[in-house]
């Protein structure tokens, strides 16, 4: 498993060097959901979205997505979960 790091970058060209790869990240179809705070409350949010997930019906299909919406001084104050779902 790896991790992936995002910039915008608008319309430049991003090429890999040395240990760092561009990639382009497939279109998923997803649950989100906002959290506001640090991330020791971040599990519980994970959570309560997998169980909407699967209350709703629909069935997990990929690894979660985090997007660092606003930093503040401790780490991320904003985060948005990205889950891939299926029907």
């Amino acid at each position: 498993m790896g991790v992936h790091v995002a910039f915008e970058i608008g319309d430049q060209e991003a090429v890999s060097k040395g240990d760092v790869r561009v990639v382009h990240l497939p279109v998923i179809e997803a649950a989100s959901i906002v959290h506001r705070g640090s991330m020791d409350g971040i599990s519980t949010v994970y959570e309560d979205l997998i169980r909407w997930i699967e209350d709703s019906g629909l069935r997990l299909a990929g690894y979660s997505r985090e997007f660092y919406l606003e930093m503040g001084e401790q780490g991320p104050a904003v985060t948005e979960i990205q889950v891939p779902i299926a029907r």
